[in-house]
């Protein structure tokens, strides 16, 4: 039996591979998706034990599939997709878009995609506190200060972007991508969720970078930062980073009004 998989395209992605395991099996393997409009696609010939995956788009990136119906996390503690024989996922054109219809043992199943649901999102300036124990080991502390959207070099240590997830079962993946004024990747950095459990969870992840950079000119102006879930974008907001209060910032006042 053939199973397709397909990731959505996303902006500047010029390469997509499957990565892939059977279970069982302690070696991933590779192979070439191919793009046929607004998607990437392959096959693969299943057997009867579950296949753990992930697409990798450029070589670099590495997501997990949002129509899956289930997650586990490898010995690395990363998080991958999960395809069962018992399970499939059919895909219902609506509009521009594909929506994916969750099948079990040929019964319909009801979506309980988390990335469905709000999540709240906040960006903030940390300060680190350090902490010297009794044996003379410095412990550091990231205090939460206020929320802000305009970060300067040499005055704040730390930005910082605190994602809350409420009421959601199983293991997930939360992605979030850092992008430089100049459209560039800084950082991408991923972080498992929840537990095999089946139980309702809430949980908390924090992202940041510190603004440890020497004076130059590829920080200053406005940055970008995109969450994701499980694979699916839910959210993409702009932030500022200034040498100076006095600085004026190229396009400032009309990306805050459009994402705003």
């Amino acid at each position: 039996m053939k199973k397709q998989f397909l990731v959505e395209n996303i902006n500047g992605i010029t390469r997509v591979e499957l990565l892939y395991k059977y279970t069982g099996n302690n070696e991933y393997k590779t192979k070439v998706m191919y793009q046929v409009g607004e998607f990437w696609k392959t096959e693969l010939e299943i057997k009867d034990n579950p296949v753990i995956y992930k697409y990798v788009l450029n070589d670099f990136i590495r997501l997990n599939d949002c129509f899956a119906n289930e997650y586990i996390k490898e010995d690395n503690d990363e998080v991958f997709s999960v395809y069962n024989s018992e399970d499939d996922i059919a895909y219902m054109e609506e509009g521009a878009n594909l929506l994916p219809i969750h099948i079990k043992n040929n019964i319909i199943q009801k979506s309980n995609k988390i990335y469905e649901q709000l999540c709240s999102i906040s960006i903030s300036n940390y300060v680190k506190r350090y902490n010297v124990t009794e044996a003379g080991v410095a412990t550091k502390n990231i205090i939460k200060a206020a929320d802000k959207n305009v970060f300067i070099l040499g005055k704040d240590k730390l930005i910082a972007l605190y994602i809350d997830i409420n009421n959601f079962k199983g293991i997930h993946s939360v992605t979030v991508f850092w992008h430089q004024p100049d459209g560039k990747i800084y950082r991408i950095e991923e972080k498992a969720i929840g537990d095999k459990n089946n139980k309702e969870m809430n949980a908390q992840v924090c992202f940041f970078i510190e603004m440890n950079w020497d004076k130059g000119l590829f920080y200053k102006n406005t940055w970008s930062y995109s969450v994701l879930i499980d694979g699916k974008m839910v959210r993409r907001e702009y932030f500022v980073v200034k040498d100076s209060v006095k600085q004026s910032v190229y396009g400032y006042n009309s990306y805050f009004n459009a994402y705003s």
